[in-house]
């Protein structure tokens, strides 16, 4: 995890999850656009071997699943299925989600 990196409260990050950061001298990427490191929000979880990549928020309440890829940001309340991490149109998480 780059300690550039935010995150909420009860986050929830499983083994080998990557949260990068892109340095902003490589003149690329995110950080060539005005950002640098993932915001992740309060009660996110992050599943196993997932990379979160750049400027990029995990909104509250979001579920990143195994082997994910996310490279944009993902709405509150969402579920990141598959190994691409585009979120889906519409699949919130239940508003119990703890």
């Amino acid at each position: 995890m780059t300690p550039y990196s935010s995150g909420g409260s009860n986050v929830g990050l499983f083994q080998h999850v990557t949260l990068g950061w892109n340095d902003p001298h490589a003149g690329t990427g995110p950080a060539a656009r005005g950002g640098s490191a993932p915001a992740i929000g309060d009660r996110v979880v992050v599943y196993s071997n997932s990379v979160v990549a750049g400027a990029v928020t995990l909104g509250a309440r979001s579920i990143v699943g195994a082997n994910c890829y996310v490279d944009r940001a993902v709405p509150a309340g969402t579920v990141v299925p598959g190994p691409r991490g585009s979120p889906p149109p519409a699949s919130p998480c239940s508003s119990d989600f703890r």
